[in-house]
């Protein structure tokens, strides 16, 4: 921006010119023409100090930071969803439950039926002894707990990654 001058008029108002406004005739707002002095003269007068224009408080820092923060809630919540929807673990095993449950179905079974039983259950026993009772629903259960789990510790250690790199980014870059 060229600099400006001051020059008084009559009425006492002060007007501005520009360098390039040397020798002219300038009006002022009371009616009046002032002549603008002559390129040297003008020279001589005192600037106007011009107002610095208003840098923005918003910076690059400051976007690395909000991304870098956005990104680390983002995974955060992620984590938090993956939390709130694992299934619950399984009812723990009671033995006089199961006993109850089994003594019935027993006294309900046919011959046929219980000779189908024994088949299944009690003859794997004779081949190859006594083996932990596995339930498959309790065994996807489990699973689908631990990989829930997992995906959420993963998610909070990468929250934690990128909070942190992004506040060393956002000390170390200028400002």
């Amino acid at each position: 921006m060229p600099a400006q001058y001051q020059i008084p008029c009559e009425c006492g108002a002060m007007l501005v010119i520009e360098t390039r406004q040397a020798g002219e005739r300038i009006p002022c707002s009371c009616g009046a023409t002032v002549e603008a002095p002559p390129l040297r003269k003008i020279r001589e007068l005192q600037p106007i100090q011009q107002a610095e224009e208003p840098t923005s408080a918003w910076s690059y820092r400051h976007g690395v930071l909000t991304a870098g923060l956005l990104a680390a809630l983002g995974l955060a919540l992620l984590a938090g969803w993956f939390e709130t929807t694992k299934p619950a673990p399984p009812a723990p095993f009671d033995a006089t439950i199961y006993q109850k449950s089994a003594a019935e179905g027993i006294d309900n079974l046919t011959p046929l039926q219980a000779w189908a039983l024994w088949k299944q259950r009690y003859e794997p026993l004779a081949v190859s002894g006594l083996q932990p009772m596995t339930n498959q629903e309790n065994q996807i259960r489990d699973l689908l707990i631990a990989r829930s789990d997992k995906y959420r510790n993963g998610l909070l250690i990468a929250a934690a990654a990128v909070a942190v790199i992004t506040a060393g980014a956002f000390a170390c870059l200028p400002k």
